[in-house]
């Protein structure tokens, strides 16, 4: 007779039980902007994996498109660039390969570039989003919390994953990200509960912009890899109406696992937040729109009227240039921007130059510094103030410098009584101006403060580099 086993089956591969109702393979679907060239007129291109045979929410894509043309509600998606709307209702799925997305009288309307340069429509959220706000918000206003209380407020509200339903594991998800601070107060995200809090900007930190997700649901939630969406929803069903949807169109699990499911009730968040969250979502499928090689009409905060600008100033809008200029602390308007002719220039004044970093000489054992660099050590070296010279300082600098010498000779003193370090700088001041022997090499580089490398790496290395 076997023992007995405590041992279980293993679990299969997770799936849904309505799995059939989503695409296994996503197309992608072209929303083209009718007032450029057909080679440039991509203006978002969207995965869709709606139904069965693959396509996109017709709803959904007219309010992304939507969103980047300035929050024009009133545009629509049409078959080709003449304007005809489609022949669709806003659930129905779009299954072909591109529509075009038009705003009544403005062939070449204006867009925005990205998410920091677009206004929130306060009070004038798409009819769809209203209707779902009000059937999914009503269910439990959770008590505004300090930022430190956030984890314990949605533990109390939330109390598992509003995506999985797992209790474990939960993370605090923000709607706006913590890192879009300055566009939540700029547009005074936290004026819905000002009075409530302390300060305005410390909405950004309440159980109303943040939800409980998975970890690793959360890791996917940051990386852009889907929003939540108001969709119909079956007759009688009380779901909530906001439901997970998919844009990026590798991740096959959560396609299979999430896609259209809608969120756990009740949902504590409100939808403002929850649109903000998309558009955050939906900008960087602009950013190949502003890298064409064409100029964009392109509306932005600094102008109250759309500007036309360079295809080199529209690509300063996209997430990688804004990295490359992220630790600058000289920051350009944007009106500066579209008055500037020279990208160029404009790039070298965003530029910050990197901080110096201590130099590591790559100096054979073999050969001696040259005179031209025994020269450039005495000039590199020099006590004077670089910007000064001769009559150029005053008595007051001569003055300054001289109690800087004697404090620093006194230090100096102080913590090297066997005068070493001043030994090894007259050996320094001697050794420029005659040719060394090998065996001096690595005193003289170290001497100059570089980190010198073992002389089996240095064979091949120049005896003149000084970067």
């Amino acid at each position: 007779m076997p023992p007995p086993t405590v041992a279980r089956p293993p679990h299969a591969p997770p799936t849904h039980c309505d799995v059939d109702r989503v695409a296994q393979r996503p197309r992608t679907v072209l929303l083209r902007h009718p007032g450029y060239p057909s080679a440039h007129n991509i203006l978002l291109a969207l995965p869709g994996a709606d139904g069965p045979a693959g396509g996109l929410h017709h709803e959904t894509a007219r309010i992304a498109c939507a969103v980047v043309a300035a929050n024009r509600w009133d545009g629509f998606l049409a078959a080709d660039a003449a304007g005809a709307p489609l022949d669709a209702g806003p659930d129905d799925i779009l299954a072909a390969r591109e529509y075009y997305f038009h705003v009544p009288g403005v062939p070449q309307y204006p867009v925005v570039p990205s998410f920091r340069e677009w206004r929130f429509p306060h009070g004038r959220l798409p009819a769809v989003w209203q209707a779902a706000a009000a059937a999914a918000c009503e269910a439990r206003a959770a008590p505004v919390r300090a930022a430190s209380d956030l984890s314990t407020a949605l533990a109390l509200r939330d109390g598992s994953c509003r995506m999985s339903a797992c209790e474990e594991t939960c993370r605090v998800a923000h709607l706006v990200p913590r890192q879009e601070e300055a566009w939540f107060c700029a547009n005074a995200m936290g004026s819905l509960y000002a009075a409530q809090t302390r300060r305005v900007d410390a909405a950004i930190d309440d159980a109303r912009n943040a939800m409980l997700l998975r970890a690793d649901l959360h890791l996917t939630f940051d990386q852009m890899q889907f929003v939540f969406v108001p969709k119909p929803l079956p007759p009688g069903e009380p779901w909530c109406p906001f439901v997970v949807h998919l844009l990026d169109p590798l991740a096959r699990e959560l396609r299979r696992l999430y896609h259209n499911v809608p969120l756990q009730a009740p949902l504590g968040v409100t939808p403002e937040y929850l649109f903000a969250r998309f558009a955050w979502a939906v900008f960087p499928f602009l950013e190949d729109f502003l890298r064409h090689p064409v100029a964009r009409k392109l509306l932005v905060t600094s102008d109250p009227d759309p500007i036309t600008l360079s295809p080199q100033k529209c690509a300063l809008f996209t997430r990688q240039a804004r990295r490359s200029r992220s630790a600058s602390p000289k920051k350009r308007g944007r009106s500066a921007v579209a008055e500037d002719d020279d990208p160029q220039e404009e790039e070298t004044e965003d530029a910050e130059p990197l901080p110096p970093r201590r130099k590591k000489a790559r100096c054979s054992p073999r050969a001696s510094p040259s005179a031209a660099s025994a020269a450039k050590l005495h000039n590199n070296e020099s006590n004077d103030p670089p910007h000064l010279s001769g009559s150029q300082a005053t008595a007051s600098d001569d003055e300054f410098d001289s109690i800087c010498k004697a404090h620093l000779e006194q230090e100096r003193q102080r913590s090297d009584p066997s005068s070493a370090w001043k030994a090894e700088q007259d050996w320094l001041a001697e050794a420029v101006t005659r040719p060394l022997a090998q065996s001096e090499l690595r005193r003289y580089w170290e001497a100059r403060g570089y980190d010198v490398l073992e002389e089996a790496d240095l064979d091949h290395v120049s005896p003149h580099a000084e970067s």
